[in-house]
């Protein structure tokens, strides 16, 4: 998969999708599968920082950090990954300018997606842009009950086997190189001590302890039976 960061960077004809993704749970997954399926590239547009965090209110805490999320797209088989800091500017741009940067000829979101300032790109101003434009454009109506907002509950709770069930593959943790203990406000996990893998157990509370020094490595993060 092809990580770049900036829309000028795809440069052939494509299928493309935004948003956040976290979690990349099983509604993401039937939404990114569904991409895969046009005979086009394609083209996923993401965040490392959820966008709540620049437009007011309360950020959620991130069940996938960007290099869990990037791993798990690239298993879904997307073929680039676009990814944009969501910044004060980047919130001005409106969705017909943003989609005008891509060489879109296949448009998919789920029922009910706006995005762009405003939001204004909601599924009739997006339809009229893509008739404009000669590009498809299709909305899928999501059949799977689960959300990132659920699964960030879930995991609250410490429940990760009901989490990986929503999930649709388990929790990971990212620890980033050499590091033994970091902070982790921004992130969606569950206190405890946990087996990552032989000899290395990760202790969660405000921050993470490591017995041990490693990285850079994701580990799956299950409940002990």
């Amino acid at each position: 998969m092809k990580v770049v960061t900036e829309l000028q960077a795809v440069t052939e004809p494509c299928a493309f999708t935004i948003g956040m993704f976290d979690g990349v749970h099983l509604g993401h997954q039937q939404l990114l599968c569904k991409l895969g399926s046009y005979n086009l590239p394609s083209v996923v547009l993401t965040f490392p920082e959820h966008p709540l965090r620049v437009l007011g209110g309360q950020a959620p805490k991130l069940i996938t950090p960007l290099p869990v999320k990037l791993a798990l797209l690239e298993t879904l088989g997307i073929h680039t990954t676009v990814v944009i800091p969501f910044t004060k500017q980047f919130a001005e741009t409106t969705y017909s300018e943003l989609l005008s940067s891509l060489p879109v000829k296949q448009l998919l979101f789920g029922h009910g997606a706006a995005f762009g300032k405003g939001r204004l790109g909601d599924e009739t101003a997006v339809r009229a842009w893509a008739k404009k434009h000669h590009a498809a454009v299709e909305y899928i109506e999501k059949t799977i009950p689960v959300s990132s907002t659920q699964i960030r509950e879930v995991i609250a709770s410490g429940n990760l086997s009901l989490a990986e069930t929503l999930l649709g593959h388990p929790h990971l943790l990212y620890v980033p190189q050499h590091v033994q203990q970091w902070d982790i406000s921004d992130l969606a996990l569950p206190k405890g001590t946990y087996s990552l893998a032989p000899g290395l157990t990760a202790t969660i509370s405000e921050s993470i302890k490591l017995s041990k020094p490693t990285g850079p490595h994701i580990y799956p993060l299950r409940n002990t039976p």
